[in-house]
């Protein structure tokens, strides 16, 4: 769901005309001095989700949680104007932040759930070198939960292939395609068959 929502994301901030690039996380490589300014969505791997009842007001009677996702959206901005110091590129980061929430407003309302802001900051020198990082710019730091129902109803996603053998079931994980194989031959040195 946030990897969709990540993508609803870049669009619509692509539409207002946001000059960075969103990606969806953790990203693999640690940015470094030379990153351009850029979003990362990922999941909130140290607060994690939250649970609770579901909505009174939902008509869905398969609807029995609420599930909060955590969610961490870090925007790496610095600023393009010449000589730029620490105020410019919080400028820059608190234009983009204000942005992305208009854009989540919309995809929110869009897929008819809810968001929650858990805390909102600019991280600190100390916090980037701890975490490997050296960025010329600042770093914000949104957290946030989305809500996504949990419905009481049988898993439809995907699935192992199953084979029967016997009495039984075993799990089939690659299937493997000769369709297109060349015919057998016995032209090569020790091949019999046919």
């Amino acid at each position: 769901m946030l990897a969709a929502i990540t993508d609803q994301l870049r669009d619509e901030l692509q539409t207002r005309l946001v000059p960075l690039s969103v990606v969806y996380g953790p990203e693999r490589t640690i940015q470094g001095s030379t990153a351009r300014p850029h979003i990362v969505v990922e999941r909130d791997r140290q607060q994690g989700d939250t649970f609770g009842a579901a909505p009174t007001h939902s008509r869905n009677p398969e609807l029995v949680f609420r599930r909060g996702i955590g969610a961490v959206v870090r925007i790496f901005a610095e600023s393009t104007v010449s000589g730029a110091g620490q105020a410019n590129h919080e400028r820059m980061a608190d234009k983009v932040v204000n942005q992305i929430l208009l854009a989540l407003r919309e995809i929110i309302i869009a897929r008819k759930t809810d968001f929650r802001i858990k805390a909102a900051r600019f991280l600190t020198v100390d916090e980037l070198a701890e975490a490997g990082l050296t960025y010329p710019g600042v770093v914000y730091e949104l957290r946030l939960e989305v809500d996504m129902g949990v419905t009481d109803m049988a898993y439809d996603d995907e699935a192992a292939g199953e084979a029967e053998y016997g009495d039984t079931w075993t799990s089939v994980s690659t299937t493997l395609d000769t369709s297109d194989s060349p015919e057998p031959t016995t032209d090569l040195p020790g091949a019999s068959t046919r």
